[in-house]
């Protein structure tokens, strides 16, 4: 099982073996939790949760991308969300890798500058049932992680086998 995350203000999640369509989602952290410390443990906790019941063998997630950063509290919560990510994962002995966001937007959409609405229509080209940006990213990270660890299905997820799901 492989579990992908986009880790902002809303959590977007991926979840799957690599065999399948994973299943997509997202979860709203409180964005009233003003003090960063609260921010983090309301994630620690969701995120533990999560890994309880998917329990994955490896967890991938967006890199945090300093030049996105519009304030330092931005820049210290997401950050923080990447730390928290590893910790976790380090305390339950699962591997954890993390793909720059250029990366993950080739992977998805074919080039490394594609914009927010590119990579949901191109999620979306796969027949999933997408509903915010953090959930394409989320799957972008996911994809990229089965393509390199599940050769066996890689060629499944080639964007050519799902052309006519984006007519």
């Amino acid at each position: 099982m492989i579990a992908a995350f986009d880790l902002a203000t809303r959590i977007g999640w991926a979840r799957g073996a690599g065999d399948c369509l994973p299943l997509v989602g997202s979860h709203a952290l409180s964005a009233a939790a003003g003090q960063i410390g609260a921010f983090l443990s309301e994630f620690e906790l969701w995120l533990a949760g999560r890994l309880t019941d998917w329990e994955p063998s490896l967890v991938i997630f967006e890199s945090p991308a300093p030049s996105s950063f519009n304030s330092i509290a931005s820049t210290r919560k997401t950050q923080g969300l990447a730390g928290v990510l590893e910790m976790v994962c380090y305390r339950r002995n699962i591997e954890v890798r993390e793909a720059a966001p250029a990366t993950l937007k080739k992977a998805l959409a074919g080039h490394g500058r594609a914009k927010k609405p590119a990579m949901v229509a191109a999620a979306r080209a796969y027949g999933l049932p997408i509903n915010f940006h953090d959930e394409a990213d989320a799957f972008a990270a996911w994809l990229c992680a089965v393509r390199k660890r599940r050769p066996d299905v890689a060629a499944r997820w080639d964007p050519i086998n799902f052309t006519e799901r984006a007519a």
